[in-house]
């Protein structure tokens, strides 16, 4: 009996081993080239005098199971890497595909550069970020199940507590914010829950951990219909007013950057009674950092400062950069930070960070500066400026100009002129704020860098290098 097997492959282009999986080539290979399969079958590893086109695809097909499907540390000896390069590199030459053979060569003896290197290192922190964002998005998917089936039951047998408690506690929060209402009296008007005074509380404490969370604490608390009740506002106001130290402690570690630059100030005072700008709603609520627990924030706000993409944005909304207690116990801890941690800052800061925030000597930083990002400096410890500059360096060769996200001159633009140009006006700006170049020692070991670029490394960046680099700085 014979056997088409008809695969359907989406679009117009010619099919390749590419679209096919290893499976799917041993099972066409087996259909289209009897007689031709490796003398052991295709789950053990083919003689080495085996040169027949079913031995090849056996080798792919071992090796890839071994290394992919049944690997367990993902860790193999030079030993058996040698060998195994050599029997894929085999097999790759054998099957006939040229331009194969030529990647495989490549491949061999290519160097990782920084950002290959950093992959790697940090594959460990990527898969828990993916596990965490698992999770977040199961939890949301349960938070949706509760609250369909908490208005289905709330349809059929009415608004009863156990139902608002449910909503109140698993709602999405723009349900929370628009369909519940706080008021004098226990009536639902039409669409709207009241809030019970006995549930006061409840809610309180949901719209505040949704406030916590947000990443744009004025538009969460503007979207909240029941804080133009001034009864509601002050009541949330005492809520933050009495938090235990071990509840701030809690915020602090779960709070998202915006609640973190935004909602914390020294004194009470430093809360308003009324608003001047409608972006500024936010001012009117804050939770008073006691004064032990300064240190704390510092270091839990400093970690957001060295990933931010806006140095200078994050610095400007920061409430507490008004109080003079905060500025100078920030400076002290930035000029006592470890060897050890500026070195990894150097290595994983954001671009943004490392270019404004790092200074080649004390003497570079200035107190009198209008510009705050000039005021708060890190000092490169001895024996790293090589390692600055490499970091340095190759974010200007890959990101400047191509990831715009750092430069707010370049999102002022409109859409339509950001061109080629606009983009190395970008390289221009990013080297005019660098801190370090300031410094002459700094310059003269930056020009020694470049100076004792290999040709191979010079080669390799007119290839990679983005086209804002490429222009403004090859020549």
């Amino acid at each position: 009996m014979n056997i088409i097997i008809i695969i359907h492959f989406v679009g117009s282009h010619v099919v390749s081993s590419v679209d096919l999986d290893v499976t799917l080539m041993v099972c066409l290979h087996e259909i289209y080239h009897k007689g031709q399969s490796a003398i052991n079958g295709f789950d053990a590893l083919p003689q080495s005098t085996d040169m027949s086109r079913g031995a090849h695809i056996a080798r792919i097909k071992y090796y890839k199971n071994f290394l992919v499907s049944h690997s367990k540390d993902g860790k193999i000896s030079d030993t058996d890497f040698n060998i195994i390069w050599t029997d894929l590199e085999m097999a790759i030459i054998g099957l006939g595909n040229q331009h194969d053979v030529k990647d495989a060569a490549e491949a061999k003896s290519k160097s990782l550069d920084y950002n290959s290197l950093q992959e790697l290192v940090h594959i460990d922190t990527r898969l828990n970020y993916h596990t965490n964002e698992i999770a977040k998005q199961t939890s949301k998917i349960e938070k949706l199940e509760t609250t369909v089936e908490a208005m289905e039951k709330a349809y059929y047998f009415g608004t009863q507590a156990n139902n608002i408690d449910i909503l109140i506690k698993h709602a999405e929060d723009r349900f929370v914010c628009e369909r519940f209402v706080v008021t004098d009296y226990n009536k639902s008007t039409r669409y709207l829950i009241s809030v019970s005074s006995d549930k006061l509380q409840m809610y309180m404490q949901r719209v505040f951990d949704d406030i916590v969370s947000s990443c744009n604490v004025n538009v969460k608390i503007r979207g909240n219909n029941n804080l133009n009740n001034v009864k509601y506002r002050t009541m949330l106001c005492d809520f933050m007013e009495h938090l235990s130290k071990d509840e701030i402690i809690a915020v602090m570690g779960k709070a998202n950057n915006d609640f973190l630059n935004k909602m914390f100030v020294m004194k009470k005072n430093d809360i308003k009674d009324l608003f001047e700008y409608y972006n500024e709603e936010y001012k009117c609520f804050g939770i008073v950092l006691p004064d032990d627990m300064l240190q704390q924030y510092i270091k839990q706000w400093f970690g957001a400062l060295v990933e931010t993409k806006s140095t200078h944005k994050l610095m400007k909304n920061n409430r507490l950069f008004k109080c003079v207690a905060f500025r100078t116990a920030l400076k002290s801890y930035m000029k006592q930070l470890a060897t050890e941690h500026v070195a990894y800052i150097i290595q994983t800061g954001s671009t943004d960070f490392l270019n404004t925030m790092i200074v080649m000597s004390e003497d570079d930083i200035n107190d009198f500066v209008k510009n705050q990002n000039e005021r708060f400096c890190i000092v490169i410890p001895e024996g790293m400026v090589h390692n600055y500059i490499d970091r340095w360096f190759d974010d200007l060769t890959k990101y400047v100009g191509e990831d715009d996200s750092w430069s707010e001159t370049y999102n002022a633009m409109p859409f339509s002129i950001r061109s080629r140009e606009a983009k190395t006006r970008m390289v221009t700006e990013f080297i005019n704020e660098n801190r370090p170049l300031e410094n002459l020692a700094f310059r003269y070991a930056l020009r020694t860098y470049i100076n004792q670029l290999t040709t191979e490394k010079i080669a390799f960046l007119i290839h990679t290098a983005k086209d804002s680099f490429s222009i403004q700085c090859l020549s």
